[in-house]
């Protein structure tokens, strides 16, 4: 009976060990599930290249463009007073701008291409910079006029400053994305449709105005049936009224399209050399930044035509075979295609070793790993060393790799395409 009763206490102590021990473990996993999320959550708030931040930099960017042509859209044409619609998007993006305010003080900065999150540099930086501009862009001056829709969104006109981080927003993008040529594309894009935007709002007030002081026709045009004047058109829908100063306004900007009326007074001649300036000014930037696009965009292939070119007259000169022509230029080709003419050798030796030997180790540790002989090993720092070795070579198609009874130097990984295998007497 004692032996019994000895055995079930020894169940007892080993059953409450194991829960113990249970419960350590189960309190231990929680705590690391609790540090891992603790530090995925610092990284996504204080990182400015995490993919919440992205997303918020997104929504910003909406907030900036609906300010931008909203504000000076509703400002200058009568719209029908929707004040419920206008206002509750009004504050929602207002509610954007003051969290992105606030928010700024714990997000890293980039110094010298490291992004630093110390609190004392972060703050600093931040205050130095934009801090003045987003606080004067985030006050309410609007709160003291509801009623009248066109004073309530001339006293938005404030928001507007948040324009300041569009090229900052745009240069982080052009630094991770690839397509580099997309983004300042739409970067121009986006610029010169603001400040078509802002012109034919602008030119509907000025005409509004005269309109007011005096019945002007300006800019009427007695040479084309068609160009009336947009005093005509002030009581026409919104969108029939913006239309015509649009083009009015795109006239002034381009300086093609009909002939306009010469200014008669002080305010349309002000105005006007207003227009032809900032038409001076798009026409540079939109010539200047095409062209650089454009140029960037061929560089490499130009540089892989120039090779080529070379090449053929090289081979011409030296009497090369025609056949062995042919695969060198398919050599070339192929190159190209598959890897945009990017040498990885010489990438890489622009990078220290410790870089060097990480993005080696990024290319080609799941090329090994996929290799029978090394799908076991563990030693990581012999993978490292592996990896550093692998060279990478290019074979076109009908090209011999080795030959049965050469002397072999080399082990092989493929990584892609497929290897024909022949054997004398067997085949294929």
């Amino acid at each position: 009976m004692a032996s019994g009763v000895t055995v079930a206490e020894d169940i007892e102590v080993l059953r409450e060990s194991w829960e113990e021990a249970n419960t350590s473990a189960n309190a231990h996993a929680q705590e690391r599930h609790f540090l891992c999320f603790k530090e995925s959550l610092e990284h996504s708030l204080r990182s400015p290249r995490s993919d919440l931040r992205s997303w918020w930099t997104g929504l910003l960017v909406t907030a900036i463009a609906y300010n931008a042509f909203l504000i000076p859209l509703r400002s200058t044409f009568p719209f029908e007073p929707r004040l419920v619609l206008w206002y509750t998007f009004d504050y929602f993006f207002d509610v954007v701008y003051i969290v992105d305010t606030v928010w700024r003080f714990f997000v890293g900065v980039a110094k010298y291409g490291v992004i630093v999150t110390t609190r004392s540099v972060v703050v600093g930086h931040y205050l130095r910079t934009s801090f003045f501009i987003d606080c004067l862009s985030s006050i309410p001056f609007d709160i003291v006029s509801h009623s009248d829709q066109q004073v309530h969104a001339f006293l938005r006109l404030n928001r507007l400053l948040r324009l300041w981080h569009l090229p900052e927003i745009f240069r982080a993008r052009e630094d991770v994305s690839k397509h580099v040529a997309l983004i300042r594309l739409t970067k121009l894009g986006l610029g010169v449709a603001f400040l078509i935007h802002w012109t034919t709002c602008s030119f509907h007030a000025v005409v509004k105005q005269q309109n007011k002081v005096q019945k002007g026709v300006w800019p009427e045009n007695d040479d084309y049936e068609w160009s009336i004047g947009i005093w005509r058109r002030l009581n026409d829908r919104v969108h029939v009224t913006y239309s015509w100063c649009a083009l009015w306004s795109i006239n002034f900007l381009t300086g093609m399209g009909p002939n306009l009326a010469m200014p008669q007074t002080m305010l349309e001649l002000y105005f006007s050399f207003l227009l032809i300036f900032l038409g001076v000014f798009v026409f540079a930037s939109v010539v200047g930044s095409t062209t650089d696009t454009i140029a960037n965009s061929n560089a490499s292939a130009s540089r892989f035509k120039e090779k080529l070119d070379t090449m053929n007259i090289w081979m011409a000169h030296k009497g090369i075979r025609p056949a062995v022509q042919s695969r060198i230029r398919s050599y070339y080709r192929y190159i190209w295609h598959r890897q945009a003419g990017l040498n990885d050798q010489i990438i890489l030796a622009d990078l220290p070793f410790h870089l060097r030997s990480a993005v080696q180790a990024n290319l080609n540790k799941d090329i090994i790993r996929r290799v029978d002989q090394f799908v076991d090993c563990t030693d990581d720092s012999f993978l490292q060393g592996l990896t550093r070795r692998l060279q990478p070579e290019v074979f076109t198609p009908n090209d011999y790799i080795i030959r049965e009874n050469d002397f072999g130097d080399s082990m092989y990984f493929i990584t892609r395409g497929i290897v024909d295998v022949y054997v004398n007497g067997v085949g294929k």
